[in-house]
């Protein structure tokens, strides 16, 4: 079989299109055939995806999205701050690892006043 990349949403296509196949009565290897993918594929796929909607996905891209966001502007606070990054309060409020810690008081201040 050709290597191929497939997207998250043709992914959930094939796999509800196997499950249609499964419960017509064929066989795994049989509905992958007809998928054209490999059982294994297949496994994998279902351990990944299984039972995820394409508004789950979509929900789930934009909170690490959004994660992804949250962690420049951690940084960007801790370069500014350079010499507080030990000071920065409890352990229970802080972001981040080791020296770069930053509590989340003063990430929401500096959104703030960034806005």
């Amino acid at each position: 079989m050709a290597w191929k990349r497939y997207s998250g949403n043709d992914v959930l296509r094939l796999l509800r299109e196997i499950e249609l196949s499964l419960a017509e009565g064929l066989d795994v290897v049989s509905a992958c055939r007809t998928a054209g993918v490999s059982d294994a594929t297949y496994y994998n796929w279902r351990k990944k995806f299984g039972g995820v909607s394409k508004s789950q996905r979509a929900e789930k891209k934009a909170l690490e999205k959004e994660n992804a966001r949250l962690k420049r502007i951690a940084l960007v606070v801790i370069r500014l701050n350079p010499g507080r990054s030990n000071q920065l309060g409890s352990k229970s409020n802080r972001l981040g690892h080791g020296r770069f810690q930053l509590d989340r008081n003063q990430s929401l201040a500096y959104l703030d006043a960034r806005s």
